[in-house]
């Protein structure tokens, strides 16, 4: 009786290990539940799996449509490396091998030079020649069409598009010999401060504006067509600047420091760059060819191996992106990737703690915008998140254990008057005030089922850490791991250590402060 009645007094407040307990329910009311929390179980594996099976049109969903208040978009979006298969054979490799340097991408000279790259020792390394090739020029596709260089409004090789037909003529070139690679083209934009006529914006998509009042812009290059009749199907004409000669330099000696350096040792910018590229830290050395005498590296101190627990995973990940640490202490890239999901580019909500609507949302399974898109996808997998993780490990841990860590977190959330206004703004949502979270009460939405709660009450409580089991207070763990956690949460409190409410619950199975100091619970 006690572990089930007490459980309808909760604190959140005061006390790290005085927080919430299970809500009470009657037994047809349990039984119902977990009902529904083997439905949504059964749900969710299924969902999961059919993340395999997303078409290619689910892929290409473009965030750029018209949105529902849950999606989010950001304003410059960098974060979109190629699929980057971590195979014991690394055949990803193949796409560096014989690519001259500069028809890399702009995201990925950027990257690779901050390894320690040039154009010479890339060609030199990789059996690329970028000497016949013009150095503004970028990857050319569909027999007619080239990617201009980024941040120019002008094609050195033939001519602007400024019909968005053609453009998405190119758009689809683009799509049948780079498939998945970029966005496919959506509507036509009319942005003034944006890049004329057809472009891409770097690393993410095709664009095309209207508007023809405008030019350069960092981060965009345009789509030029040119003359194959003239130039031939991929045409290449002669650098104006001859490529330093190489003579009596050995491949080894042509190989930058970073990149033979393990990841564990490399500085922070060098592994967002490593991760950037789409590798991980497995197969950073794993993947290199064994003529250039890569490292053996034993796994970097402090972060969690790929096959550690998930909650080990998760906790790695919380205490690295702590939204209590300084905005501008995290490194660009990490910044770019946050904005990609939302955060804000200042840091304001990110020092608020208003987490973005993004980490509500499944990671995959669904057709964007009710899942995560591919960019945001592709930002969270920077962050070193995997799908298990970024659902809260909800499939891999016992519910139990995720409650006890969900009190313990709130209980550190302070007094009402001192919180973080994100946290606030969340709480809010679901019915939770000064004077409940100052007195351990819970509000009337805790009484509700998951499934019943409106859309912006399970999104407010998925920000806030909860899941579906853990918000219906582990109906489906077994009744000894129940009492015990009942046990281990009260023991060694006296009953001054209670919340107002918890004591008004034990006072209902007629306790006392007299009888608890005696005895405890």
């Amino acid at each position: 009786a006690a572990t089930t009645t007490t459980a309808t007094a909760q604190t959140a407040a005061t006390n790290a290990k005085a927080a919430k307990t299970e809500k009470a329910a009657e037994a047809s009311t349990t039984t119902a539940a977990a009902a529904a929390a083997q439905q949504q179980k059964t749900k969710a594996k299924a969902a999961k799996a059919s993340t395999h099976s997303t078409t290619a049109a689910q892929q290409q969903e473009t965030p750029q449509r018209a949105l529902s208040e849950d999606v989010v978009t950001s304003p410059f979006v960098k974060v979109n490396p190629r699929a980057l298969q971590t195979t014991t054979e690394c055949e990803e490799n193949s796409r560096w091998t014989g690519l001259p340097w500069v028809y890399l991408t702009y995201t990925e000279r950027v990257a690779w030079g901050e390894l320690g790259w040039s154009e010479t020792w890339w060609d030199l390394a990789w059996g690329g020649d970028s000497s016949g090739v013009e150095s503004i020029a970028g990857r050319c596709f569909g027999g007619s069409f080239l990617i201009g260089e980024s941040g120019s409004a002008t094609c050195l090789l033939g001519e602007l598009i400024y019909s968005y037909d053609e453009c998405l003529t190119a758009s689809d070139a683009y799509e049948a010999e780079y498939s998945g690679d970029l966005y496919g083209l959506g509507e036509a934009v009319n942005d003034e401060y944006g890049t004329p006529g057809c472009h891409i914006q770097d690393r993410v998509g095709f664009e095309f504006n209207e508007a023809s009042l405008t030019g350069a812009v960092s981060g965009y290059s345009p789509i030029c067509k040119y003359n194959s009749t003239i130039y031939g199907s991929c045409p290449s004409t002669t650098t104006t600047t001859e490529a330093p000669s190489v003579d009596g330099i050995t491949l080894l000696e042509a190989i930058p420091e970073a990149i033979l350096t393990c990841y564990g040792d490399l500085t922070t910018d060098q592994q967002d760059a490593v991760r950037i590229l789409g590798y991980t830290i497995s197969s950073w050395h794993a993947c290199m060819p064994e003529a250039w005498e890569p490292p053996t590296c034993s796994w970097p101190s402090g972060i969690p191996t790929e096959d550690a627990d998930c909650l080990d995973r998760l906790d790695y990940l919380l205490d690295r992106y702590d939204p209590t640490s300084n905005w501008d202490d995290l490194s660009y890239r990490t910044k770019e990737a946050m904005v990609t999901l939302g955060w804000d580019e200042d840091g304001t909500d990110w020092a608020n703690r208003l987490t973005p609507k993004s980490y509500a949302k499944p990671f995959a399974g669904l057709t964007p915008p009710s899942t995560l898109s591919k960019t945001e996808q592709n930002a969270a997998t920077f962050l070193m998140y995997t799908e298990d993780v970024w659902e809260g490990c909800e499939d891999d841990s016992e519910c139990i254990t995720r409650l006890q860590r969900q009190e313990t977190e709130m209980a550190t959330w302070g007094l009402w008057s001192e919180m973080a206004s994100g946290l606030q703004t969340r709480l809010k949502v679901l019915g939770w005030t000064d004077t409940l979270w100052s007195a351990g009460e819970l509000p009337a939405s805790a009484s509700i089922d998951w499934d019943k709660l409106t859309q912006s009450q399970r999104v407010a409580a998925t920000l806030l850490g909860y899941r579906k089991d853990v918000w219906e207070n582990c109906v489906m763990s077994d009744c000894l791991t129940r009492y015990n956690y009942v046990v281990a949460k009260y023991e060694g409190l006296s009953w001054s250590d209670l919340s107002e409410a918890q004591q008004d619950a034990w006072t209902m199975l007629l306790h006392s402060e007299a009888l608890w100091e005696e005895g405890g619970m």
